[in-house]
């Protein structure tokens, strides 16, 4: 996915624009904090794309919002993923994926995540 990102950025977003279901392929954080370290102007596509998928396959939000607090590119787009969420549901999601929220070691040591989304996480894996 690196070497993809590197050779053609529009079309690698452009493929993930095509995702649409449960079995969709959802890149990782680590992938798409290139994407957006590539081209800020991305992340108003991924946020799209998470907003299309937040139902059905909200590991894409989550994997973009913690790009975005990675990157520290656009944490406004993370926040509204955020809400967008918690909006959804906490208690859809599985205890592991809430716990990659804020947790970010070995890949990133001090990323800014907002204090109400740690404290959010932390009364949700409860």
């Amino acid at each position: 996915a690196y070497r993809c990102i590197d050779e053609d950025l529009e079309s690698y977003v452009k493929c993930l624009e095509s995702l649409d279901d449960i079995n969709s392929y959802i890149p990782s954080a680590q992938i798409l904090t290139k994407v957006i370290d590539k081209n800020a102007k991305c992340t108003s596509k991924l946020f799209e794309i998470s907003s299309k998928l937040i139902t059905i396959q909200p590991k894409f939000a989550v994997n973009t919002m913690r790009a975005c607090f990675i990157t520290g590119k656009d944490s406004d787009a993370a926040n509204r993923l955020w809400m967008m969420l918690k909006d959804e549901g906490l208690h859809k999601l599985d205890k592991d994926l809430l716990l990659t929220i804020t947790n970010f070691q070995p890949f990133h040591p001090d990323p800014k995540i907002p204090d109400q989304i740690k404290k959010d996480v932390s009364n949700a894996v409860k």
